[in-house]
């Protein structure tokens, strides 16, 4: 996947793990919402450990400070690149 493609793909999931995670709040014998949440966190750790195989760090909290700060060689995930 491309990396704007990745972002898109980061996002969605991050939003759809968010959003269950509200509704799993107040529902939380939910079976349906429970196997969603997990199914959609397995995509989104494969998507996010992709993206930062492929282009860096997502954020300076996931730098590995053996190679030095990387968090600073760009580009960052907020800019866009074709």
């Amino acid at each position: 996947m491309k990396r704007q493609e990745l972002i898109k793909k980061i996002q969605e999931t991050s939003f759809a793990l968010y959003d269950t995670s509200l509704f799993l709040d107040s529902h939380p014998d939910c079976r349906i919402a429970l196997d969603f949440f997990k199914d959609t966190q397995k995509k989104y750790d494969a998507y996010v450990s992709e993206y930062e195989n492929k282009f860096g760090p997502l954020s300076a909290f996931q730098t590995d400070t053996d190679k030095g700060w990387t968090w600073i060689q760009g580009p960052w995930p907020w800019e866009l690149e074709d």
